[in-house]
């Protein structure tokens, strides 16, 4: 690819729907930290980007809060039902 994919993957984290979409076909993958198909070559600097943009906080927020796992950091955890 060669391309920089972070303006594609902010569009992405725009719609939770589609961001799940995209979580769910590569997150048994990133268990190896890998990505879930062979379109990806992992000497591409864009298969790094992707990776780590699904470990950052604004995605990792949307994927836990979709999950029903996010709590906000200003309830300690003990006081959510």
């Amino acid at each position: 690819m060669g391309l920089p994919v972070g303006t594609f993957l902010k569009q992405i984290e725009a719609y939770p729907a589609l961001l799940l979409s995209f979580y769910e076909r590569n997150s048994q993958s990133m268990m190896k930290n890998r990505l879930g198909n062979s379109f990806w070559d992992r000497s591409d600097k864009g298969y790094d980007e992707v990776l780590a943009w699904f470990k950052s906080p604004s995605v990792t927020r949307i994927i836990m809060t979709s999950y029903g796992m996010y709590q906000a950091a200003s309830k300690p955890a003990h006081d959510n039902p």
